[in-house]
């Protein structure tokens, strides 16, 4: 029996879902997958309505205060990290960035004026290799 096949084991390649969803998550998703208007599928980016909902979900199910103001939507993770990125990094700083790295952080880190330095993973596992993380952490700030 292969380590996927086996049933204590999770495989999390494109997710394990083991649980069934919410039903107000289904009911949302099939009220309003049905398209109000000609643009309804399209990227609707920072939009008001949009941090206004957010903010008030956070609030009511996590007890967070954000204002709308203060939440920025992107259309997808590698637009928010870029954006963090240019608000967070600079000319002279470091980034710490695992090896291998997704092929666009580099290119992020550069665009924001900062410069990426390699850690390697362990090979065996490709789990974060702390130690080599404390010496390069060690290195910058010595």
């Amino acid at each position: 029996m292969s380590r996927r096949t086996d049933p204590e084991s999770l495989d999390f390649t494109l997710g394990d879902a083991h649980e069934m969803p919410p039903p107000g998550f289904v009911e949302a998703l099939q009220r309003w997958s049905v398209p109000q208007n000609e643009g309804w599928y399209g990227y609707k980016g920072n939009i008001p309505e949009s941090r206004i909902t957010v903010s008030t979900a956070l609030k009511d199910k996590r007890g967070l205060s954000i204002l709308p103001e203060d939440i920025f939507l992107t259309n997808g993770t590698v637009v928010g990290l870029a954006i963090c990125l240019q608000i967070l990094a600079g000319e002279g700083d470091e980034i710490i960035v695992n090896l291998p790295p997704w092929l666009g952080y580099r290119r992020m880190i550069h665009m924001s004026g900062a410069t990426s330095v390699g850690v390697p993973v362990k090979a065996e596992t490709f789990d974060l290799d702390l130690e080599a993380i404390a010496i390069e952490f060690l290195n910058l700030i010595s």
